[in-house]
């Protein structure tokens, strides 16, 4: 299990940080962990959130671990109305020897790099596909 207490860099993977977002468990429940930026305030949030959970079904042979990591941020406009922003990615694995944690890693790091590179994100954030 994680530390009750986490930091990460928001920056870019390839750069050094120190400008680093401390997260500190608010609700532990289980395989869930809701974890909250200690520099944000609580009409402005940011929260963090891990879960696992298992899907499928043993006796039809389709196992699997579903692995949640989830970011969102709540900011408010003018007349106080708040909106939420969210990030989820979803790890699924086959109840398998197939796949090793080697490969889960080159498939997070697709995804990330992918979506680090500025031009494909901002494709990505106006529907390109």
């Amino acid at each position: 299990m994680f530390v009750d207490q986490l930091t990460i860099s928001p920056d870019n993977l390839s750069s050094v940080s120190t400008n680093l977002v401390t997260w500190n468990v608010i609700d532990a429940s289980g395989k869930l962990r809701r974890r909250l930026n200690g520099a944000t305030t609580i009409s402005e949030p940011e929260h963090m959130v891990i879960n696992h959970f298992v899907q499928g079904s043993e006796s039809a042979g389709n196992l699997a671990d579903r692995h949640l990591l989830q970011f969102s941020r709540v900011e408010k406009d003018a007349a106080g109305k708040a909106y939420t922003m969210t990030f989820n990615g979803t790890l699924l694995v086959p109840r398998t020897t197939l796949f090793t944690s080697a490969e889960a890693r080159r498939l997070v790091n697709l995804a990330a790099n992918f979506m680090m590179t500025s031009t494909n994100l901002d494709r990505f954030l106006t529907g390109e596909s």
